[in-house]
């Protein structure tokens, strides 16, 4: 008897789906495709080959045409659509750079602890949150390369073009980073204490004020590539980026005035 319920229970929700999933179908076709006779059922409702056929014929250009409209009205910055490889880095690197060694450089959370990547073409090559302590990545082309969350203290990063690569949340610390050009890279939250910085080039890169500060504090030199100064790359000049020096006061405690309200000190 139970066998004969659970089976009366399966045809009912069977059933149930079924007539769900057709009101669905039916509910998402154009009006003009639902519209057919009252008294005819297969005119009102699509089976599946008659969904599929107006899928084909009417929604798939209609989604084709709004989707080409969109794309017309977004305006696109064909700057930053340019192809690495076909742009040339700024910097004439000492040695000739070693053959590529696979078009797709992936090596995200690898253990490249004192590795030797000198001379070599990494551009756009991938090392997220890899171990790249003390490695060597001197005279390098690394445009467009991601760095993020890797932890590099004392890495070699000298006469490297580094642009618009991403270093953000990165151990830089003791970094060599002298020469190297850094123009539009990010180091958002990067920890850059003690890092080598005469003569690079960090042009419109995307630095935490209280880095900048520290940075400023041993910036010097001029990048031989570009022929701009550190600390004009840095910013070192702006009051923005200047050290807090204080109120001017000479060190006084300010004082609230009496009768300035309750948080004023006055009350």
């Amino acid at each position: 008897m139970f066998a004969n319920i659970a089976l009366g229970r399966a045809h009912a929700t069977r059933a149930h789906h079924t007539r769900d999933s057709t009101r669905f179908r039916r509910a998402n076709v154009p009006r003009a495709l639902a519209r057919g006779d009252a008294s005819n059922e297969k005119n009102t409702l699509f089976d599946d080959t008659q969904w599929k056929n107006a899928s084909r014929t009417t929604l798939l250009p209609m989604l084709t045409a709004s989707l080409a409209v969109a794309i017309a009205t977004v305006p696109v910055d064909v700057s930053a659509a340019i192809d690495l490889s076909e742009t040339k880095s700024v910097i004439e690197f000492k040695q000739k750079l070693k053959p590529r060694v696979s078009e797709v450089i992936l090596e995200s959370k690898s253990d490249a602890a004192n590795a030797d990547l000198a001379s070599n073409d990494l551009t756009g090559a991938i090392y997220a949150e890899s171990d790249l302590r003390n490695a060597n990545i001197s005279n390098t082309d690394a445009r467009g390369a991601v760095f993020s969350r890797a932890i590099m203290p004392g890495v070699k990063l000298n006469a490297t073009d580094a642009s618009n690569a991403m270093f953000d949340y990165a151990v830089l610390r003791g970094a060599d980073m002298r020469d190297g050009v850094f123009a539009n890279a990010n180091f958002v939250r990067a920890d850059m204490g003690e890092a080598m910085i005469e003569g690079a080039d960090f042009s419109e890169a995307v630095i935490d004020r209280y880095e900048a500060i520290r940075l400023c504090e041993r910036a010097s030199g001029t990048n031989p590539w570009t022929g701009i100064e550190t600390r004009a790359t840095l910013g070192c000049d702006d009051s923005r980026v200047s050290k807090y020096e204080g109120s001017g006061q000479g060190g006084a405690n300010i004082k609230a005035a009496k009768r300035s309200g309750t948080w004023g000190g006055g009350k």
